[in-house]
C-alpha cells in the first residue's frame, strides 16, 4: 500500500515533457546504431586477425620444413665432400702404385736387356756349366713377364684416367653443391629473419585480439 501511494503521488509527465524527450530518444537510437556498427567492425577485425594467425602458423610450419630440408641437403653436401676426399686419397694411392709399377717395369726391362747381352753362343764354358735352355724358352718367359707387366700398367693407367675424369666431375659437382649450400644458407637466414618478424606480428596480433 505504501508503494502504491508513493507511485500515485509521483506526478506523471505531461505531453510537453514527452515531446521534449523525443530528441533524446532519437539520439539514443542513433548511438545504439553506431555502437552496433562498432561491434560489427570489431567482430570483422577479430575474424581477420584469426585468419591471419592461421596463415602465419601455416607459413611458420612450411618454413620449419624447408629449414629441415636445407639441413639435410647441407649434411648430404658434407657427406659428399668426405666421399670426394676419400676418392682423392684412393687416386693418390693408385698413382703411387702406378709409379711403382712403372719403376718395376723399367727394372725388368733392364734385367732382360742385361741378360740378353750377357748370353753368347760362343761362351762354351757357360754352356757347359749352365743347364741347357733354349732361346725359345728364354724369349717366351721374357715375353710373358713383359706382357704381364705392360698389361698391368695399361690397366692402371686406364683406371687412373677414369678416376681423374671422375674426380673432375665430382669436383664440379662439389663446387655446385657448395654454391647451392651458400645460397641455401642465405635464404635460410632471410627466412629466419622473416619468421622472427612474422612471429612478432603474431604476438602483437594475439595481444591486440
Amino acid at each position: 500500500m505504501v508503494f502504491l501511494r508513493r507511485k500515485l503521488s509521483i506526478p506523471q509527465p505531461s505531453e510537453t515533457e514527452t515531446r521534449n524527450l523525443a530528441p533524446e530518444l532519437n539520439q539514443f537510437k542513433q548511438n545504439n546504431v553506431a555502437l552496433q556498427g562498432q561491434i560489427m567492425s570489431l567482430m570483422a577485425k577479430l575474424t581477420e586477425s584469426k585468419k591471419n594467425e592461421r596463415e602465419l602458423r601455416s607459413t611458420l610450419g612450411m618454413t620449419e620444413m624447408r629449414c629441415a630440408e636445407w639441413e639435410d641437403k647441407a649434411a648430404h653436401a658434407d657427406n659428399l665432400a668426405m666421399k670426394i676426399q676419400a676418392l682423392e686419397n684412393t687416386i693418390e694411392d693408385l698413382e703411387s702404385r702406378l709409379e711403382i709399377a712403372n719403376t718395376n717395369r723399367i727394372d725388368a726391362e733392364e734385367q732382360l736387356s742385361n741378360f740378353q747381352g750377357q748370353k753368347s753362343p760362343f761362351d762354351v764354358t757357360s754352356s757347359k756349366l749352365e743347364p741347357v735352355i733354349s732361346d725359345a724358352d728364354v724369349d717366351s718367359k721374357e715375353n710373358s713377364v713383359v706382357a704381364a707387366i705392360v698389361a698391368r700398367v695399361e690397366r692402371l693407367q686406364e683406371e687412373v684416367r677414369e678416376k681423374n675424369a671422375c674426380i673432375a666431375e665430382l669436383e664440379e659437382d662439389r663446387e655446385q653443391l657448395r654454391q647451392q649450400c651458400d645460397q641455401l644458407r642465405q635464404e635460410n637466414n632471410k627466412l629466419s629473419i622473416h619468421s622472427d618478424i612474422q612471429e612478432d606480428l603474431l604476438h602483437k596480433t594475439t595481444r591486440t585480439g
